[in-house]
């Protein structure tokens, strides 16, 4: 079911979202729920606490169309760097340079609960991967650029 987006300065992204421990129906209502409103708003990556539900579980859309889901993920490692030009849903129409890590090694979990790992090597994902992580443990780009930088833009 399609879910209201979490905009500025609605402040319920702010929270550090807990791990799901359950691996049942109810996670994957959540991750239709994630899912359905990425279609109707047309994002390429959501996590869960922009749609106000306060769980470790990001969703990216892939260039095939499908959707890559990563239960309580944890970054584990993270090789270069870049300036990442970032949009978010959160903030509507604000574009960001964002430092970020060009690869990036996960840890996560799939729907099953099954542990998984992956590296990922192509730095616009790393960087849409690292955005979504970053709401889960209560920031956002934003937090990313300093505090008087932030209020300057917003």
């Amino acid at each position: 079911m399609v879910q209201k987006l979490v905009i500025f300065p609605d402040e319920r992204v702010n929270i550090a979202c807990t791990d799901v421990r359950s691996f049942n129906q109810t996670l994957w209502d959540v991750i239709e729920d994630i899912k359905d409103t990425m279609i109707e708003h047309d994002l390429d990556a959501l996590a869960a606490i922009q749609i106000a539900y306060p769980y470790n579980i990001v969703l990216i859309k892939e260039k095939d169309g499908s959707y890559s889901e990563y239960i309580n993920p944890r970054i584990i490692g993270s090789y270069g760097k870049f300036d990442s030009v970032e949009t978010t849903a959160y903030y509507p129409g604000i574009t960001q340079s964002v430092p970020r890590a060009q690869r990036i090694k996960v840890v996560y979990e799939d729907r099953h609960g099954t542990p998984k790992s992956v590296d990922i090597d192509d730095e616009t994902y790393a960087a849409t991967l690292q955005r979504k992580v970053d709401y889960l443990f209560g920031g956002t780009f934003l937090d990313k650029v300093g505090k008087a930088h932030k209020e300057r833009v917003l």
